[in-house]
């Protein structure tokens, strides 16, 4: 069952996505429990749409795979811990306050959505992990984009990204220290 209206799961309230799915309408979908995409499915964010994880006790674990459509939204603003072993795939917007871990057989990627207008480019599909990255042996992150790192204070917060697998700066703009 595709989900086309706003929803908020409260913090009891783990969700397991078991079938594929998409956020669609322009909804906003609130978890502040436990999130898990199981492996072989498929969680899809349609333009204009925002998942948010919201959970300081819980982790988000990503086994099958996340599809963050061009103007879409993944955003977590607080989790234990995100680990990816399936992957996320975007052309929108991902912005992980916490910390990631990309496990072996598992990737982020965060593919070159940008538009040059006027000498000017823009950068539709942005990616940030504010609170550190590890990328484990046999994983991948591949960025065609821009990366960012968070302000605070008007200082920069860096991202930072521990290597043992493969990472990939594809014609990536990085913005921050790094």
């Amino acid at each position: 069952e595709d989900i086309s209206y706003d929803k908020t799961y409260g913090q009891l309230e783990n969700v397991t996505i078991v079938d594929s799915l998409t956020i669609k309408n322009k909804s906003t979908v609130t978890v502040k429990g436990g999130f898990n995409v199981n492996e072989g499915v498929t969680l899809t964010i349609e333009k204009g749409s925002t998942l948010i994880i919201d959970s300081e006790a819980a982790s988000m674990i990503v086994a099958g795979k996340i599809v963050v459509e061009d103007g879409a939204y993944l955003t977590v603003t607080n989790a234990k811990d995100v680990q990816v072993s399936g992957s996320i795939e975007s052309e929108g917007t991902v912005s992980i306050a916490s910390t990631v871990t990309i496990k072996s057989g598992g990737s982020i990627v965060i593919n070159d959505n940008s538009v040059t207008e006027n000498n000017k480019t823009t950068y539709k599909s942005t990616f940030s992990a504010t609170q550190g990255l590890t990328v484990e042996a046999g994983a991948e992150l591949i960025i065609k984009s821009l990366v960012v790192s968070t302000m605070n204070n008007g200082q920069a917060v860096p991202t930072v990204v521990t290597n043992k697998g493969t990472v990939t700066l594809d014609g990536a703009v990085l913005g921050g220290d790094f």
